[in-house]
């Protein structure tokens, strides 16, 4: 996997290219907005970490990292 800057994240913040940064890991969730349980409440941290508020939100159900590995783009 690639190496990904902070600068370039932050230029994916849109629905139709949406990143985000969770736990040094970048993923292409663009796709994933479609079908994620939340809805598009993923778009409040498009192009940036979002590490934190996964931790708060999906504490007990730690696998989703699972279920969007095919989304990986590289490393923050």
């Amino acid at each position: 996997m690639q190496y990904i800057s902070l600068s370039e994240l932050e230029k994916h913040n849109k629905e139709n290219d949406c990143w985000i940064s969770l736990h040094g890991i970048v993923y292409d969730v663009t796709e994933f907005l479609k079908i994620h349980p939340g809805g598009y409440a993923i778009m409040k941290y498009a192009g940036q970490d979002c590490t934190e508020q996964f931790i708060k939100t999906h504490s007990k159900n730690l696998d989703i990292q699972k279920r969007i590995g095919k989304y990986k783009k590289g490393f923050l």
